[in-house]
């Protein structure tokens, strides 16, 4: 949290921190870490006590057990309250003290020298304190490449990581329509003004990268951003900056999370494309999904959390280990990326199915339904790749028509409407940019949705669970620190998986031969539990 809060309070950036601070922090952060195993080994005397038949004296024995345990937790809970009243009382005075060290005369004002005496300070009215507003986490960059598309280099224009890409404004009218029946390569966008341009500021906290976001490397990779953008979508201009940090915009120690943020940008690369693959695809949705939780549900609120209805608290409970759904809320370090999970699942069931466009043309939903019902598991790699070409026609048709890309608008805002009631209770600060992002994400997904089932190829998402041992080849982990060992070393020493938040995409590939095919399309996110040995 020092690291986090670090540069915003503080004169030129410095750190925030004490010696009080610190040793609070790092008792609260062990603290919790303990009472994690303990909350998991109850869990699991408990399970054995309920399932194992036992003598009463060793049932009894179980039961005293399980005493000792809940009354070591209830211990704990109160050492971290009162740790956690600590760093709150610490935070408040260093900013307190802070703010008084840059502006002086707001918190101290001159006493008066006219012949009022003392009586006349009162007309100076009360000594203006630090103002008591909610502290945020430090806007997000910008997500979306808003100019020139990013596989055109006009001249002049600088190299693609030394560019700093500006918000975009609202767009109107049915975009989607146009970026369903409008050829990618063919769209284009007017030249807007920036509304705000991404403050990065030199002295940054070092567990936030130069992407703006509090993991310690970019998701995916690099090429994706600019994906999929509107015809009629009014776009910002680039301007040549520093590829690294520079101190343009806000100043550090006045950074706030602006109203017009849209979603986190990561660097375009000058080869980029929009993308033509499954694989740029899914790595497009999965990456906006995080990015949307980080710019608009990235601000945890013990207050405002308790508010939550009791349905989407059980649905968090049920995306992440009953032990650590909370430890992951309540940090702005992982909270994103539970939110993030939360998504993927959401999109994985609603939108990525083969009768997502069930609707539009009931001759067509007739024929896709006759081809899918003809295919087993036992059906031979011939007759499956027929019957998944013709389904991959009908979705062409599909496509051609018309009026298929108002209908998927449509279908988008409806959709995103239903993921907003799950989100909206979590956004604790409103964003002027939220819906316009959320719409985007589902335009997105229904692309990505489109494209599962436009060829010969069966596609399977498999969501690594908590416990789960980490895996090279089918595994990236994603944690708010960087590992200290490679991938085949985590897997050797027995890691193991704490929350897995995109799918592990797997692609099964029939051809006309009869020669069937597996492989990995797009690894699967997680994060790594610490406490493995």
């Amino acid at each position: 949290m020092a690291g986090y809060y670090g540069n915003r309070d503080m004169p030129f950036g410095g750190p925030f921190t004490s010696p009080v601070f610190d040793q609070a922090q790092s008792q609260l952060s062990s603290a919790q870490m303990s009472h994690a195993q303990i909350q998991q080994e109850l869990q699991n005397l408990m399970q054995y006590r309920a399932t194992t038949p036992m003598s009463v004296i060793e049932g009894q024995q179980r039961d005293q057990e399980m005493s000792d345990l809940q009354v070591r937790l209830r211990r704990m809970d109160d050492e971290m309250r009162g740790l956690r009243d600590t760093i709150t009382r610490q935070q408040a005075t260093i900013r307190n003290q802070s703010a008084a060290i840059q502006n002086p005369r707001q918190f101290y004002p001159a006493p008066n020298t006219t012949p009022g005496g003392f009586g006349d300070i009162q007309s100076q009215g009360p000594m203006q304190g630090h103002h008591a507003s909610t502290q945020m986490p430090p806007p997000p960059p910008r997500f979306f490449n808003q100019g020139t598309p990013s596989h055109v280099q006009p001249a002049n224009q600088p190299p693609s990581h030394m560019r700093s890409i500006h918000d975009q404004t609202p767009h109107t009218g049915n975009t989607q329509s146009q970026q369903w029946n409008t050829p990618m390569n063919q769209q284009t966008g007017t030249q807007g003004q920036p509304l705000h341009q991404t403050p990065f500021h030199p002295h940054g906290p070092t567990n936030v990268n130069q992407f703006g976001s509090p993991e310690a490397r970019p998701p995916f990779n690099t090429n994706i951003g600019p994906y999929g953008t509107p015809a009629n979508r009014s776009q910002g201009s680039s301007n040549p900056t520093s590829g690294h940090r520079s101190d343009q915009g806000t100043p550090g120690h006045t950074l706030m999370q602006q109203p017009d943020n849209s979603m986190a940008l990561v660097p375009v690369s000058a080869a980029s494309e929009t993308p033509t693959t499954v694989k740029d695809q899914c790595e497009l949705v999965f990456g906006m999904a995080e990015k949307f939780g980080y710019s608009h549900v990235n601000f945890p609120s013990s207050h405002k959390d308790k508010l939550i209805p009791q349905a989407i608290k059980d649905r968090l409970l049920q995306t992440a280990a009953p032990t650590q759904a909370f430890p992951l809320m309540t940090s702005p370090g992982t909270r994103f990326l539970l939110v993030a999970k939360v998504i993927n699942q959401w999109v994985q069931r609603n939108v990525l199915k083969a009768d997502s466009f069930r609707g539009f043309d009931t001759e067509i939903d007739t024929n896709i339904d006759r081809n899918r019902n003809q295919i087993y598991q036992s059906t031979p790699a011939q007759v499956k790749y027929q019957l998944l070409n013709n389904i991959a026609a009908q979705m062409q048709m599909m496509k051609q028509n018309p009026g298929f890309g108002t209908f998927v608008d449509n279908l988008a805002r409806s959709r995103g409407n239903e993921l907003w009631k799950i989100l909206q209770p979590l956004m604790h600060v409103k964003t002027s940019r939220d819906w316009e992002d959320m719409h985007w994400l589902m335009n997105e997904a229904h692309n990505l949705a489109m494209m599962l089932y436009s060829g010969p190829d069966q596609y399977r998402f498999e969501m690594p669970q908590a416990g789960q041992f980490f895996k090279s080849g089918e595994m990236v982990p994603k944690d708010p620190y960087p590992n200290i060992a490679t991938y085949e070393q985590l897997e050797a020493r027995g890691a193991k998986v704490k929350l897995g938040i995109s799918p592990h995409v797997i692609v099964k590939t029939s051809t006309p031969l009869g020669l069937v095919s597996e492989s990995t399309v797009v690894p699967a996110i997680v994060m790594l539990d610490a406490t493995w040995k």
